[in-house]
């Protein structure tokens, strides 16, 4: 069993590009012009908490069923400072804050003799992650962090596009299987032939409200006007052949692995403050790509001894 912890803290600046051709400076064969640094920087904190265990569950002459375990949870805070000094900050802040949780049952069954197993796992995983984008608003003489205001059009989303803040749920599935089988185990030569499976699949839902705030009295109230519901769906194939061979102090692998299949179907939609009303819907259809091409490797070892390294 183990614990991990992460944090990180730092500040990115950010440059906006002036023309001025009195003091233009040729930067490369591209550019010519000079560059003003901005008055603002990000700064972004980051932390991270992880405790995780390899679980043996059973053991025994014929397999062995085991378990990884994991639950973390992470966050993010980002905003923005005065370049001069850092100390001034502005009152938007951008925050995220997230669980994980996951679980992978796996099982190996050796055979008898070299270059024999079956080794099984799947994966399963659910991240959990809140999205909060607020500012500060003046109420009565004092100050109130509340959401940003933010719309969306009755359409795809644009990039540019910011919401007040946002849900998201991820299920992630995967199956990976890999086995050897001896063909030839007698003698000085001994040969093995193996495939390999790989499939899993990643299902996102996010939701994303906007919607404006309103000062009444001493209190501030967010409404919502619309929601967006983002749905994606991400499916990943591939298999693979490997053959193992050893003579003696000579040892060969050598494997084929098929390109990584990949199909995304996403999917939005535009609903009212309830989300009972569907204003706009468009779903694509999913397109398989390959990630990576065909790949072939040969790999050769051999086993010697120095003498004057006794």
């Amino acid at each position: 069993m183990g614990a991990r912890v992460a944090y990180l803290a730092g500040r990115q600046d950010h440059y906006r590009w002036r023309e001025d051709d009195s003091r233009a400076t040729k930067i490369d064969t591209n550019f010519a012009g000079s560059y003003a640094q901005s008055d603002w920087s990000s700064t972004t904190r980051e932390g991270m908490f992880n405790v995780y265990a390899n679980i043996p569950w059973i053991r025994s002459d014929r397999f062995t069923l085991g378990g990884f375990a994991l639950m973390g949870y992470e966050g993010s805070k980002h905003g923005l400072t005065r370049s001069d000094n850092p100390d001034i900050a502005n009152s938007i802040k951008d925050r995220v804050r997230g669980v994980v949780v996951e679980l992978a049952p796996n099982i190996a069954v050796p055979f008898k003799g070299a270059f024999g197993y079956i080794d099984a796992a799947v994966d399963m995983e659910y991240r959990y992650s809140r999205y909060d984008n607020t500012t500060v608003r003046s109420v009565e003489g004092g100050q109130v962090e509340t959401y940003r205001d933010t719309r969306t059009g009755v359409s795809d989303e644009r990039s540019w596009e910011d919401f007040s803040y946002a849900n998201r749920n991820n299920v992630y599935t995967g199956f990976d299987l890999s086995t050897m089988f001896p063909l030839l185990d007698g003698g000085a030569h001994r040969l093995g032939l193996g495939l390999r499976l790989l499939f899993d699949s990643r299902f996102t839902f996010m939701t994303k409200y906007y919607g404006s705030a309103a000062v009444q009295g001493a209190d501030v109230d967010f409404e919502i006007d619309n929601r967006r519901e983002d749905y994606e769906r991400e499916v990943r194939f591939s298999t693979g052949i490997k053959a193992q061979y050893r003579h003696g102090p000579l040892f060969a692998w050598f494997e084929i692995t098929e390109p990584v299949l990949k199909a995304l179907k996403p999917r939005t939609r535009v609903t009212d403050a309830e989300g009972d009303v569907i204003l706009f819907e468009h779903e694509k259809d999913p397109l398989w790509m390959s990630l990576e091409g065909l790949r072939v490797g040969l790999f050769v070892t051999y086993e010697m001894t120095l003498p004057f390294l006794r």
